[in-house]
């Protein structure tokens, strides 16, 4: 009990340090009229509320610890003019609910490889967000007109014209980036310092590859995963393998050993392949991508070639066209059922109601509709990490982030 009660007098005092501002045309005493006087005025841990009733027109620069957050649920704060965020180690900047007609910059100040700062950036939209190195990165739920950059971090059910992950300074630091249930025409990797987990997003590109794998990080141990994603390129037509559905272009000598694809509805209906190995020959890499479980329209040129894909078990590869689509909540799904429980029976890939994986975006326990879905507002638990079996006698443990002010 005297632990207990220690605890909690210490959280007492945290919060007793952290002040709430708000910033409104009200006139009341303690309220301020601009976003950056506000931010100014802050110490680092406050949280500074913005009316969403009212245009402000200001650059903001931001180097504490802060949160920023629309004083309305539901109702985003408009701001014309540029973020900038310089970084610092273990700094926690929160952005939500904001809509900013300039773009996001976050440099990355005296962060550092093991002491990162953190930028999270919920229910906003930008035109572009770019983060530079040893900045933790979080975009949940955003919309990005153009495109996103960041090194380290998460990008999950947000709607990007284009995501890239580029390389940074070290190489094999062990970080895992997480890109989960979005909606974008164009990701690319590039990067052989992190690793992967690539789930239930939808990636179509009407004017060539959707996904394209540049640099890869190896290790023995540890996957690179790829699934559940749905995969449509070269809508437009074209030919070679820069209109495959997915294209890999890696340096010679490139280990792919430890990259797998996984319950993927890949398709392609301009007469390309839906997996193309670029301008660079196949017999240049080492090892194979491995595949799983995956659905394939039209040809699958590289696949059981040299180097860039090996069929394991379960694929299927479907004639032109493959299955077709309609549209749901602003993305394609598929009108026919051969998809259902086709995908891995390894109980990892099981959907959330039990039943085995459908292939594509809206199967496995990551299912876009996680993100995406019909009811007002959206769960602010954005990634669950919970055993898949639990035995009895035995003691789970089940870790949750998300991400909520109120």
């Amino acid at each position: 009990m005297k632990k207990l009660l220690f605890i909690l007098l210490v959280f007492s005092v945290l919060k007793l340090n952290a002040a709430d501002i708000y910033v409104n045309n009200s006139g009341q005493a303690g309220t301020y009229t601009a976003i950056q006087i506000a931010i100014n005025a802050a110490a680092a841990g406050d949280r500074i509320f913005v009316s969403p009733y009212g245009l402000y027109t200001e650059n903001l620069t931001i180097a504490k610890s802060l949160t920023i957050t629309s004083a309305v649920a539901n109702t985003r704060f408009s701001v014309v003019g540029t973020v900038t965020v310089t970084s610092a180690p273990n700094q926690d900047v929160i952005i939500i609910g904001g809509e900013f007609s300039g773009s996001l910059t976050g440099n990355t100040g005296a962060a550092t490889l093991t002491n990162k700062g953190t930028f999270t950036v919920s229910d906003c939209k930008f035109p572009g967000i770019t983060n530079g190195d040893y900045i933790l990165s979080k975009l949940l739920f955003c919309e990005i007109t153009n495109s996103a950059q960041i090194k380290h971090g998460l990008v999950i059910g947000s709607i990007l014209s284009s995501l890239t992950i580029p390389d940074g300074p070290n190489s094999l630091i062990g970080d895992t980036i997480k890109i989960i249930g979005n909606i974008l025409n164009y990701l690319e990797w590039n990067n052989n310092d992190c690793y992967y987990f690539i789930s239930n997003d939808y990636i179509t590109n009407s004017n060539g590859c959707a996904l394209r794998i540049k640099n890869n990080s190896f290790n023995s141990s540890i996957n690179n995963i790829v699934s559940n994603n749905t995969i449509f390129g070269s809508v437009g037509g074209g030919s070679g393998a820069s209109f495959a559905s997915i294209e890999i272009l890696v340096p010679t000598n490139t280990n792919l050993n430890n990259i797998n694809f996984i319950n993927n509805l890949i398709n392609n209906n301009a007469g390309t392949s839906t997996i193309g190995c670029g301008s660079s020959p196949c017999s240049t890499v080492i090892g194979n991508i491995k595949h799983y479980y995956n659905s394939f329209s039209q040809s699958v040129t590289y696949v059981q070639s040299s180097g860039y894909g090996q069929l394991i078990v379960g694929n299927t590869i479907y004639p032109s066209g493959g299955p077709q689509w309609t549209s749901v909540n602003g993305f394609g799904k598929p009108t026919v059922s051969i998809l259902e429980n086709v995908g891995s029976p390894a109980l990892q890939y099981y959907d959330i109601d039990l039943t085995r994986n459908d292939i594509g975006t809206f199967g496995g326990p990551y299912s876009i509709d996680n993100y995406w879905n019909t009811a007002t507002g959206r769960a602010r638990i954005y990634d669950l990490n919970m055993p898949f079996e639990i035995w009895n006698g035995s003691t789970p443990s089940i870790k949750a982030e998300g991400i909520h002010i109120k």
